[in-house]
């Protein structure tokens, strides 16, 4: 017991030391190059914690939320702040928490709090010099309980998204094996890697008509889904490019080979006997927000093939931005003209069927 008081009397505790307001001061620069990647990262964390919170807020009293309006603000009081060698300026859950619960809404509140802690600086600031430092790393482990709570929340991603999850684990691991910034460089690269994984896969589907509507559904996944006779709806729903592009467009012909085999077309009550209808293909493009050059020689190489089987080809819910894309590459009106265009599958399978004359059930507009 003796030996352990005496160590405690002779072992020095580092404390907090002064506890004011520094006079203002423009910071210096000469340690800006050893500090711009722990002030990179610190910037990235604080704007994506404070824009969290933010949305948080916004969704629950329904307002809007504006990412610009919240990094001019944050930009502009590290900037003040700065000036008299405060810490780094970020949102809190529980400040923020507590201030919600006692009912403020306006900027007035802050003013107060701003205030008090203004008045706790100058006046009762010697008070805290003597204060360990142990103690405020305390204080920043009780804050931090609402970050340690989102380890309840890996359930919840395993059984909803696990490529989020897998980005959620590597997050944590490069943050804890390595420092905070190249942690949270190896984040932000895997985060990105998985948005390229998830555009590369593409994902198409083959469309049906559900009865007595003008709905067009994934045959795979409704049942009630029923192809209209001679024609292929085909459905993108990422954006076309070099990685993707030969993928989609090889499922394209495969599914008008197959619907020309299995969904024939149906020859008019008055043309009982003549040569057979033509097939039609419908491309709905609702989904596809961009194509680029490879995708786009690609799209045209396509298009004369089906022009050279004397297919019908419609386009449907194409992006006007897509359109002007096919404009500018040539496409419309070289391989396409504009009345190939039409606001809905629905309407080309219309217009189609007008074409050849057939009566159907499929739901006028």
């Amino acid at each position: 017991m003796g030996a352990g008081a005496d160590y405690l009397c002779h072992s020095v505790i580092s404390a907090v030391g002064f506890v004011g307001l520094s006079p203002p001061s423009l910071p210096s620069f000469s340690f800006s190059q050893e500090l711009v990647s722990t002030a990179l990262a610190l910037a990235v964390v604080g704007y994506g914690f404070q824009a969290s919170l933010g949305m948080m807020f916004a969704h629950k009293h329904g307002y809007p939320f504006h990412s610009n309006q919240e990094l001019l603000a944050m930009g502009l009081c590290n900037s003040i702040g700065g000036v008299f060698q405060c810490f780094p300026v970020s949102g809190s859950i529980s400040r923020s928490t507590v201030q919600e619960s006692t009912g403020g809404k306006t900027q007035m509140s802050s003013l107060v709090s701003s205030l008090v802690i203004l008045l706790i600086l100058l006046k009762l600031g010697p008070l805290f010099q003597q204060l360990p430092k142990t103690v405020l790393a305390v204080i920043i482990l009780v804050n931090l309980q609402g970050v340690f709570a989102q380890v309840k929340e890996v359930p919840k991603l395993w059984n909803t998204d696990r490529m989020d999850l897998v980005v959620w684990v590597v997050t944590l691991l490069s943050a804890l094996v390595f420092n905070l910034d190249l942690g949270l460089g190896i984040a932000v690269v895997f985060s990105l890697l998985t948005i390229v994984f998830r555009i590369q896969r593409a994902k198409s589907a083959i469309l049906g008509h559900i009865a007595g509507t003008d709905c067009y559904r994934d045959l795979d996944k409704y049942s009630k889904a029923i192809q209209v006779p001679g024609v292929t709806v085909f459905s993108c729903f990422n954006p076309l490019y070099y990685a993707n592009a030969d993928q989609t467009f090889t499922s394209l012909k495969q599914a008008v080979t197959k619907g020309i085999k299995e969904n024939p077309e149906m020859c008019p009550p008055n043309q009982q006997g003549a040569s057979s209808a033509q097939h039609c293909v419908i491309l709905e493009l609702s989904g596809v927000t961009f194509m680029d050059s490879v995708a786009m020689g690609s799209f045209k190489s396509v298009l004369q093939d089906f022009e050279n089987k004397q297919t019908l080809f419609f386009c449907a819910a194409s992006p006007d931005g897509l359109l002007s894309q096919m404009k500018s590459h040539g496409l419309v009106p070289d391989l396409l003209s504009l009345s190939s265009f039409f606001p809905s599958v629905h309407h080309a399978v219309l217009h189609y069927q007008g074409l050849q004359n057939i009566g159907t059930e499929v739901t006028e507009l």
